[in-house]
């Protein structure tokens, strides 16, 4: 089994007006059968926290895929939930500077990720953002990992938190599955309605199609350039980022 994945993250409106970086971050891996992806977005009102979503979607597939290079075995859940609890707290531990709960807090940054093998598939998540898993292109019965938000719709929950665990969610996904997406809550305007409810397919559809007939460095730049148009940011001004796998023949 083998995965075409393309990503991209790009500004929202009010961080090209204000000249601040994109604070959404993704990050992948492949290696003998075993795809791992994760999407992360910094909360706009962390000082570091574009830092905070790269090192926790770097650090976060890196420790998990050192995990399989080490095992002679084919985990199970337990054990791949363990290893993604720990390369966490690795991302955690190796932020610089921190030597407090406090310290976290410029760090703050949400977490959707995925981990796929032949035995097993698994999303995991902290705080809002959105992960689907399709199988046979049906968008209407998509597995989903919804976000979670707080009191409002404009809190949700950070890797960079004490209680972090409280709030780590795993969804079990089908090995059937060939088309993966995860994205930041910038781009989930565009898949789902508010609700997150049912799937918009005259947004994903076509980018599925498009990203499935060309090749990996074109699709980047034409999922860039979709992303930046002037209609995505009249929905929203918050950054956005799309990560897109689809399973292909070895």
């Amino acid at each position: 089994m083998d995965w075409k994945v393309v990503a991209s993250s790009v500004s929202g409106r009010s961080h090209l007006a204000n000249g601040t970086p994109c604070q959404d971050a993704f990050y992948w891996l492949k290696h003998d059968g075993v795809l791992i992806a994760v999407v992360c977005d910094g909360a706009g009102s962390a000082a570091d926290s574009d830092f905070g979503a790269e090192h926790g979607a770097k650090t976060i597939c890196e420790e998990v895929l050192i995990q399989f290079s080490i095992t002679d075995h084919h985990p199970d859940r337990e054990e791949l939930e363990f290893w993604i609890r720990t390369a966490i707290k690795t991302a955690r531990n190796t932020l610089p500077g921190v030597i407090s709960d406090e310290d976290m807090l410029r760090y703050h940054a949400t977490v959707v990720g995925v981990i796929i093998t032949d035995e097993i598939g698994l999303f995991f998540h902290i705080g809002d953002g959105l992960a689907m898993a399709v199988t046979n292109e049906q968008w209407q019965d998509a597995m989903i990992s919804k976000p979670e938000n707080g009191k409002s719709a404009t809190k949700t929950f950070f890797y960079t938190e004490p209680h972090w665990y409280k709030h780590l969610r795993f969804t079990e996904i089908s090995l059937e599955t060939d088309i993966i997406t995860l994205m930041s809550d910038g781009a989930m305007s565009f898949v789902t309605d508010q609700q997150v409810t049912s799937i918009d397919p005259s947004f994903i559809i076509p980018v599925d199609k498009f990203l499935q007939e060309t090749d990996s460095e074109k699709g980047s730049e034409a999922l860039t350039a979709t992303l930046k148009r002037q209609e995505t940011h009249a929905v929203t001004s918050d950054d956005k980022t799309l990560l897109w796998a689809r399973r292909t023949e070895d």
